[in-house]
Formats: C-alpha cells, structure tokens, sequence
C-alpha cells in the first residue's frame, strides 16, 4: 500500500500525430480485410462492394458535394488450372536479394512461400 501512496499520477495527452510505419500498416490492414470479405462473399456466391465517398461538382450550380459510390475492389489471386488459388504476379519482375531494399528474403524462402500458398 506505501507504494501505491508514493505513486503520482499526471493527466496523459492522447498523441494526435500519427506516424507514417502506423498509417502504412493501416492501409494494409483495410486492404487485407477487404481480401478477406471479397472471398467470403465469392464462396458465398454474393457480391461485396464497399463504398466510398466522391467528391462530384454540379454542373448547373457550380457547387461540389459529395456522392456515396462503391468502390471497386479486384482480387490479389486468380484459380489455377488445378482449381487451387493462387497469388497474383507482379507487373514488374521482383528480385529477392536488392541491395537496399530492406528485403532480406532468399529467392528459395519465396519460392517456398509460393509453393506452400494453398496446400
């Protein structure tokens, strides 16, 4: 109980700014969870549109607002020949060992990767 006594305790503010790693790994997130639902809703033979605000300007008064629409929202993967999912490919080729990159992968951990992907 002394110890509890000798504690001093401050009003902590709440941090407003937001690093960048943070605001990153967000997108990422969204971008996975939205993968997720768009798969769900692919086996459950429905459709999965989230929506987005849009900023339109009114041709006849000159004002902008903003419009709800979907956003579009395409798959990181494609079925292959064998039906098993498998990740899309780059558009440009990606080398495992660029010197400065800050990937530190071998090509064979992605080799394994791709090959373990569905199993």
């Amino acid at each position: 109980m002394t110890v509890l006594a000798g504690l001093k305790l401050t009003a902590l503010q709440k941090p407003t700014h937001v690093t960048p790693i943070q605001v990153r790994r967000n997108k990422l997130a969204k971008r996975i969870w939205e993968q997720m639902e768009l798969a769900k809703a692919q086996q459950a033979g429905t459709t999965f549109a989230p929506t987005k605000f849009r900023s339109v300007t009114d041709a006849e008064t000159g004002l902008r607002k903003q419009v709800e629409t979907h956003k579009r929202v395409k798959a990181w993967w494609f079925t292959a020949d064998n039906g098993k999912l498998a990740p899309k490919a780059a558009q440009r080729p990606w080398r495992a060992s660029q010197e400065g990159s800050g990937n530190q992968r071998s090509q064979t951990e992605c080799l394994e990767f791709a090959s373990n992907w569905q199993k």
